[in-house]
């Protein structure tokens, strides 16, 4: 192994030289959930177990009582869609990761349209 001053330890098998690497959490996780031996069956067996504990824990978007004009969104990060009823069209506003950004989302987009409407009578 090289240490870290790169001297060049010689083991069994003659001269070995490695190379140290630093990964992200994230990468580590995907390498280990890659390999095909039994640490990797290790690994993804608590990964597939820890996702069915945090399913379990989540609450149920059907089970909320949804404000007007918010609706459940199928999006891991978005979930929440947000639309307006006007002139007779439903109007997509966009799609939001918590109740309260559709809400207010909803609302600006509200106040701006009356905004607008308010300057077009005015000005006739």
């Amino acid at each position: 192994m090289i240490s870290q001053n790169r001297e060049t330890k010689i083991g069994r098998g003659g001269d070995r030289r490695s190379k140290e690497y630093h990964l992200t959490l994230d990468t580590a996780k995907e390498l280990a959930m890659v390999e095909r031996n039994d640490k990797g069956r290790q690994v993804r067996r608590y990964f597939i177990q820890y996702e069915k504990r945090l399913q379990q824990q989540l609450p149920t978007v059907i089970d909320e009582k949804l404000p007007l004009g918010v609706y459940a969104h199928q999006s891991k990060y978005n979930p929440y869609r947000a639309s307006v009823f006007l002139d007779g069209k439903n109007i997509h506003v966009g799609v939001f990761p918590t109740i309260q950004d559709a809400v207010l989302a909803r609302h600006e987009y509200l106040r701006g349209h009356h905004v607008n409407r308010v300057i077009k009578v005015t000005s006739i």
